[in-house]
């Protein structure tokens, strides 16, 4: 019995240690979701090199337009995703990020 209250009792950042995070991607006119991140090990650079795998736009051309940090810190490719503001479009506990992709794939350049 003293399992449950020690569960009841967890803090907000273990919760979200505990959650995966979904980050969704409109390029043109698809949108590119990636599900079942892990917001305290990955970081945007992981985000663009799975972006990468998935539009053919290496991370050096990717520019991701919507995403902020919170606290008004300056979001980089060494940003966790658990730093990055949530916009209140999260459902079902699911912490969900929209934004925009902007890039060229290689074989498009020359």
């Amino acid at each position: 019995m003293d399992a449950k209250p020690a569960a009841a009792a967890t803090t907000p950042a273990a919760a979200s240690a505990q959650t995966t995070l979904t980050m969704i991607a409109k390029y043109g006119k698809q949108k590119i979701e990636l599900p079942g991140l892990s917001p305290t090990s990955t970081n945007l650079r992981q985000v663009k090199e799975l972006l990468c795998e998935k539009t053919g736009i290496l991370p050096k051309r990717q520019k991701l337009i919507g995403l902020k940090g919170t606290k008004g810190s300056v979001v980089g490719d060494d940003t966790p995703l658990s730093d990055l503001k949530s916009k209140g479009n999260n459902s079902g506990g699911a912490v969900v990020h929209q934004f925009i992709l902007m890039g060229t794939p290689e074989e498009k350049i020359f």
